[in-house]
C-alpha cells in the first residue's frame, strides 16, 4: 500500500485492528499513513490510543499531543491525551484536557470525551 492515495485503507485496517485488540499492528497501519501524511491528526490520535493500550504511555502523550497540535479543536485527540496522561498517571492534566475534550465533542467524537472526562474525575476521586 504504497500508493499515496492509499492512506484512508491504512487507516481502515489500523481500525479494525485496534477493534481486534492488536495494537501493535494497529500503530503499525497509523505509522505507515502517517508516512503518506503525517499531517493526518485523527490517525495521531488513533496511534496514541493503540501506544496506551501497550502500556507505552509516554510515546501515547507525544503521539496525542502532536493530534492535539495539528487540529486543537478536534476531540477524539483531547480525549486520546486525557487518556494517555490517565495511563501515566497525570490526573490532573488529563481531567484538564478530558474537560476539554467533552466540550469539543459535537458528536464526532461518539460522546468519548464525556466518557473519558467521566474516567478521569473517577481517578481523580472527584466523582
Amino acid at each position: 500500500l504504497a500508493d499515496p492515495g492509499m492512506h484512508m485503507a491504512h487507516i481502515g485496517m489500523a481500525a479494525a485492528l485496534r477493534a481486534l485488540g492488536r495494537h501493535a499492528k494497529a500503530a503499525a497501519c497509523c505509522d505507515r499513513a502517517l508516512e503518506i501524511d503525517p499531517r493526518l491528526a485523527p490517525v495521531h490520535a488513533a496511534k496514541s490510543e493503540s501506544l496506551s493500550a501497550l502500556g507505552r504511555h509516554g510515546d501515547a502523550v507525544e503521539c496525542a499531543r502532536r493530534a492535539v497540535r495539528l487540529d486543537p479543536r478536534l476531540s477524539e485527540a483531547r480525549a486520546a491525551l486525557a487518556e494517555a496522561l490517565l495511563g501515566a498517571g497525570r490526573t490532573g492534566e488529563a481531567v484538564r484536557q478530558a474537560r476539554r475534550a467533552a466540550r469539543d465533542d459535537r458528536g464526532g467524537g461518539g460522546g468519548r470525551g464525556h466518557a473519558v472526562l467521566a474516567a478521569a474525575l473517577l481517578a481523580a476521586g472527584r466523582a
